[in-house]
Parts: C-alpha cells; structure tokens; sequence
C-alpha cells in the first residue's frame, strides 16, 4: 500500500486527507500528520503506520464530538454530519458515537423529549416536528415525544393571548396573529379555534362594557 496524496481539508485548515493508492484513505490533524512525518514516495504497511493513522483518527473523531458535547447538547445525525465536513473517515465516526452511547452521553429519545418539553408552551407540533427532523431525529421518536402532550390548543391560546395583550381591533389583527401562530407550527384547524375563541372573549368584554 502506498500513501499516494496528502490534501489540505476544503473546509479545515488544520486537517489534512490522507489519499492510498489513489483513493480515500483518512482524514488527520495537522498535528499528527507533522508526528507521524508522512511521505508520499514511501510504501507502508498496513497493519504498521497505516493502522497507526486509523487509530489516531479514531481518537481525535472523539475528542471532537465531545468538544461539541461540552457547547451543547446535539443529536447523533448533527455529530455525524459535522464529523464527515471535518473529513473525519467513515469508521473513525462510527467508533466516536459508538463510545459516545457507551459513555451515555448521545440519546437521541431523550433530546427529543427535552426538546418538545421546552417548545411545547411556543411551538406547534408541525413546527417542533420540522425542526427535530432536520436535526435528523427519526419521526418514530418525534411521535412518541407528542404522544405524551395534551391538545395543543391551550399552547396556542397561550401563545396568542400574549402576542396580542393589547387586543384584536381589525382585520388586519386577526391575519397578522393568524400568519403568526401558522409560523409556529400550529396547525391550521387549532389556530381558527384559537382566533374565534379571542375574538369570543372580546366581544363578550364589549358587551359587557
């Protein structure tokens, strides 16, 4: 086996892409490339520095999807996906969320759940669904997070009693709070029970006065 290119990373200054015999081999840090002192004229075996390389990568795969662990919580779609634009290989990803589950600290159920628990009093299903998905969370998991919420028109009446403190006068009030709550992620069903409700409880105010 013969390392035939070692290529900057498009996205990373730091990292490098190791090429063999003519394809893909791995990606590395800067750091280990100067340690490690590749040469792309020499032969190397593969059970010597090549498998040195793999193991080094493995280790620096993990040490990054914890530095992003320690910033925030994040799926296991969002780590994979930030770890390949790093050009981190295919196994050296797989071995870092391998030890990430095993170190409990990657659960995909549990962000789900955190996360429709914080977003449920602002957001509808339709939009907190949206968002998990493109965090890359499977829609098995979104359904059960929303399986254990009550109807999601108190959320919304909520929502809507504190965007218009000041009351709905026109028209114009009413599609504005309407635009609003749809962009929420409400559905549109629960947001036309939502403005006839307000505009019930105006109307019985007016009365009254």
């Amino acid at each position: 086996m013969k390392i035939t290119a070692i290529e900057q990373s498009q996205y990373f200054k730091k990292r490098f892409v190791v090429f063999v015999d003519g394809a893909y081999f791995s990606g590395i840090s800067d750091r280990n490339l100067k340690r490690l002192n590749l040469l792309t004229d020499n032969d190397y075996e593969k059970n010597f520095l090549l498998k040195e390389i793999i193991e080094k990568e493995k280790a620096e795969a993990l040490e990054y999807m914890l530095n992003i662990l320690e910033q925030k919580s994040a799926t296991e779609a969002e780590l994979i996906i930030k770890a390949k634009k790093k050009a981190f290989s295919g196994s050296a990803i797989e071995y870092a969320i391998s030890k990430l589950y095993d170190f409990s600290l990657i659960d995909d159920k549990a962000y789900t759940e955190r996360y429709v628990s914080r977003n449920c009093g602002v957001k509808g299903k339709r939009r907190m669904a949206y968002e998990l998905k493109a965090k890359g969370v499977n829609e098995i998991l979104i359904d059960e997070a929303f399986s254990e919420l009550e109807d999601e028109y108190e959320a919304a009446l909520s929502t809507a009693k504190k965007r218009v403190k000041n009351g709905i006068y026109t028209q114009k009030d009413r599609e504005k709070l309407m635009r609003f709550l749809l962009y929420r992620g409400f559905s549109y069903d629960t947001v036309k029970k939502v403005l006839k409700s307000i505009s019930g409880e105006e109307d019985n105010e007016q009365d009254f006065n």
